[in-house]
């Protein structure tokens, strides 16, 4: 089977290894899943509606803008502007997964340019 081939030892570069403990200590709740749009103009939208709340400071995940990321008023439910990219959705997938332990994620939206 194809799957006899994969590597399945220790990653060399792991997230967890790198991650500010403080970072993590500063919030009290974080959701259980986390939506990830490339979509400025919607968070722009849920901010002037009331739909979401800040939950924290801004956290540069995926590139080195820094963003907030919101909780959506409610639920358990976080949202996240993302840049550009599918390699700025891993890797914001990859520091929400070491910084929380967040495991479900939903990502949409296109970039408004």
């Amino acid at each position: 089977m194809i799957t006899d081939s994969f590597d399945n030892s220790r990653p060399i570069i792991n997230p967890q290894n790198v991650v500010e403990k403080q970072i993590v200590e500063k919030y009290a709740f974080f959701p259980d899943v986390i939506i990830l749009t490339f979509s400025e103009k919607l968070i722009d939208m849920l901010i002037e509606s009331g739909e979401i709340e800040i939950l924290g400071e801004n956290l540069a995940l995926g590139d080195e803008d820094k963003h907030p990321i919101f909780k959506i008023t409610g639920t358990n439910t976080g949202i996240f502007h993302i840049g550009m990219g599918a390699l700025m959705a891993a890797g914001a997938i990859e520091q929400l997964h070491a910084l929380f332990g967040c495991k479900r994620f939903i990502i949409f939206g296109h970039v408004e340019l």
